[in-house]
């Protein structure tokens, strides 16, 4: 692989894999380790493979030849699943984070895009945790703050957490929408469009209200505890409150006041 960088700075390399794995840049091998499992789940190792990166300081364009090596053996199964990536030069969380406070401050809508990735949650694997990554929700904390009015819209495919939910003045969740996210997220925030959605799943105020919390296997058995109080019957055994229950959602309408007159007498 010849990469040429389009900016000076750090850029970071990685690879997605179970088992040893290195990567050699101009001839110096710069990574070097066994990429172990996360725990015994199968089907996430090969699906969501945990991931080893390494930083390198590189000069905008001037090419630099990558090679990644991959050796067999690391999964039970004769499966091979491996991810390569890299991340091109971006600040810290907080400098960014910084950025968008000071456009907030100018501005008189803020739309702060949130959400998760395959990475993160996917059919082959289990979540381990409702909470948006890398900040993100300090991040809207922080545009909420400063900002006019605040619009969230949530990229993601299932359940998240929103600390943040009444500090806002609007969420719009899309799930993974596409390629045409960005022309039907306008049509939706103009009012061109009816956001007609429902929610088919209820989301949770906290992780600790949820109903089943523990899916991990012991010894190959998964016990369902729970019996049957599931669904409504578990949110109504607990007495906990949603943050947002099955079938919820608001939408546009338009609405047509007439004034009536009629003709009428006491008897």
């Amino acid at each position: 692989l010849i990469y040429t960088p389009d900016e000076d700075g750090k850029h970071q390399f990685g690879v997605g894999y179970v088992g040893p794995v290195t990567i050699t840049q101009d001839g110096v091998k710069i990574l070097d380790t066994d990429v172990l499992p996360d725990n015994d789940d199968i089907g996430g190792a090969v699906l969501n493979p945990p991931e080893a990166r390494v930083d390198r300081e590189l000069k905008k364009g001037v090419a630099t030849e990558l090679v990644f090596e991959f050796q067999t053996g690391g999964l039970d199964i004769p499966v091979i699943a491996c991810n390569v990536g890299f991340k091109t030069p971006v600040g810290t969380l907080q400098q960014e984070r910084e950025k968008a406070v000071a456009i907030a401050k100018t501005s008189d809508v803020s739309v702060v895009f949130v959400g998760t990735t395959s990475a993160i949650e996917s059919e082959g694997f289990d979540r381990t945790d409702l909470n948006l990554p890398q900040g993100q929700d300090e991040l809207v904390k922080a545009v909420a703050a400063v900002s006019k009015k605040t619009i969230v819209v949530i990229n993601a495919g299932s359940p998240i957490l929103m600390p943040w939910k009444n500090d806002v003045d609007a969420i719009v969740l899309t799930w993974f929408p596409g390629q045409q996210m960005g022309n039907a997220i306008a049509d939706i925030l103009f009012g061109d469009a009816e956001p007609g959605g429902r929610l088919p799943t209820t989301w949770p105020d906290k992780e600790s209200d949820l109903p089943v919390r523990d899916v991990t296997p012991v010894n190959g058995i998964l016990e369902y505890k729970e019996g049957s109080d599931i669904g409504y019957r578990a949110w109504i055994k607990s007495g906990n409150k949603p943050a947002f229950a099955f079938g919820y959602g608001l939408g546009y309408t338009t609405w047509k006041r007439e004034l009536l007159s009629t003709n009428w007498s006491k008897g």
